[in-house]
């Protein structure tokens, strides 16, 4: 019994390939992102549809109104990560404390990249 109980516990911290260590300051930067869009939504018509914990990074899935996404495809890269980038939370945010050093969140276009490139919180 107390080897099915070992086993247990070592396959949960090995589940999904994250180790625990990492795997739980990155859950708690997607629940607090998750509730910061919630209540301090995008506006304009911006809309966060969801947030995904990767490996390594968050990524924050976001729709944009179709006039919009047309401007957005027709800018330069450099352009769609400014312009992208207001979908970035604060860099005085709290999230950033709950981050690890060398992760990201990174927005990204909700229909696979047609609008616009990923775009990288961290500066």
């Amino acid at each position: 019994m107390r080897r099915w109980t070992v086993l247990s516990a070592l396959l949960g911290c090995l589940s999904v390939g994250i180790p625990a260590a990492a795997a739980e300051p990155l859950d708690d930067a997607a629940n607090w992102l998750r509730e910061h869009y919630f209540e301090i939504p995008i506006g304009a018509g911006w809309r966060v549809t969801g947030i995904d914990r990767g490996q390594r990074d968050i990524f924050v899935n976001v729709t944009v109104p179709r006039d919009d996404a047309a401007t957005l495809r027709e800018m330069p890269p450099e352009r769609q990560l400014q312009v992208v980038g207001i979908v970035c939370p604060s860099a005085y945010a709290d999230v950033w404390a709950m981050m690890p050093s060398r992760s990201d969140i990174v927005v990204r276009d909700a229909v696979g990249g047609k609008i616009f490139h990923d775009v990288a919180c961290r500066r």
